[in-house]
């Protein structure tokens, strides 16, 4: 433990966070834009590393990695439409849950949701000491189209190794 501020604190993983991001947004930065050097965030995957458009066909809705006796899974839901207050939308839902007997010290995820193929909502969320992870993107108000699904990860190890989980989609469902 580290003494800050008068408070006793866990040590920073600070350094664990930013050894993610070099791996993950170079390699997954590919269509969108990038964020302005003083507005990154150099500790989580951001929206930004989604793809702009998504593919015409899409291979999996879940990808599973493992390390060991430890596996996370990502999962792309499919689209849903849902009713509230604003006259309702579309959301999308990206998910990683571990197994292996242990919660993992970092889970990364991010997800977003395509009308006609183009990137219309997203939202990432960084998780410590977990062994799930969900987060939702939604548009609204809704609108008759072809919706999809995109999720993103990757996973910080007990044994203090990353993985990198690629984007993956869920099917198209037109409403």
């Amino acid at each position: 433990m580290e003494k800050k501020f008068g408070m006793c604190m866990k040590k920073s993983t600070w350094p664990i966070r930013a050894a993610i991001a070099a791996l993950l947004l170079p390699a997954t930065a590919v269509a969108a834009p990038t964020a302005s050097a003083e507005s990154a965030t150099p500790d989580r995957i951001t929206s930004s590393g989604l793809s702009a458009r998504s593919p015409e066909l899409s291979a999996s809705a879940t990808s599973t990695v493992t390390n060991g006796p430890w596996s996370c899974t990502l999962t792309a839901s499919n689209p849903n439409r849902w009713f509230g207050g604003s006259g309702g939308g579309e959301q999308g839902i990206g998910s990683v849950s571990c197994t292996g007997g242990v919660v993992m010290p970092a889970i990364y995820v991010a997800v977003g949701l395509y009308r006609n193929g183009s990137l219309i909502a997203s939202d990432q969320l960084e998780k410590a000491n977990s062994i799930v992870v969900n987060r939702v993107a939604s548009a609204s108000p809704h609108v008759s189209a072809a919706y999809e699904t995109g999720a993103l990860g990757a996973v910080l190890w007990p044994d203090n190794t990353i993985t990198e989980i690629p984007q993956i989609y869920s099917i198209v469902v037109r409403t």
